[in-house]
């Protein structure tokens, strides 16, 4: 029998007996590198084999994956949404981290013609990934209804 294999941010099958195959998978937000931290094409592939009370090759990591700058709207801007608020999101911002959210905005004078108003981090892509197109335009202004209203009341008395 193998000693159980400690997986951070991730979970492995947890049989330990002899001819025993270690599938691996992480947790959302991360992805599974090879020992040294090589990106794995397949991550399905890799598998460690319990071999008389051994296993076969070195136990993978699980690594936390960002989402990178999705890139400039012309005529708009980007913005991270934070624990406190909006905020101006620039491309030197890195660790965008899982299930982050972005809205998009249009300067003064446009407005989005077509695509997503956001979009949220995904296992390190942006979901959805298409930018927004803002066109001039102008936002709907509100109409304030001046007139006054009144209630008409008519009371009867009945005498008894």
């Amino acid at each position: 029998q193998c000693q159980s294999l400690k997986v951070w941010n991730g979970f492995w099958h947890q049989k330990t007996e002899h001819g025993m195959r270690a599938r691996f998978k992480c947790k959302d937000g991360y992805t599974l590198v090879a020992p040294g931290g090589k990106e794995l094409s397949n991550p399905n592939d890799y598998v460690l084999i319990c071999s008389f009370g051994n296993w076969t090759g070195e136990t993978p990591q699980c690594q936390e994956v960002y989402c990178a700058f999705p890139g400039y709207i012309p005529n708009g801007k980007v913005l991270l949404v934070g624990n406190m608020g909006l905020y101006d999101y620039r491309p030197y911002v890195r660790k965008v981290i899982n299930n982050k959210q972005i809205m998009y905005e249009c300067d003064k004078g446009y407005v989005i013609d077509v695509g997503p108003p956001g979009a949220t981090c995904i296992g390190g892509k942006w979901s959805p990934r298409e930018l927004p197109t803002c066109i001039p335009g102008q936002h709907p202004r509100l109409r304030w209804n001046r007139r006054r209203r009144s209630i008409d009341l008519r009371l009867r008395f009945h005498r008894s």
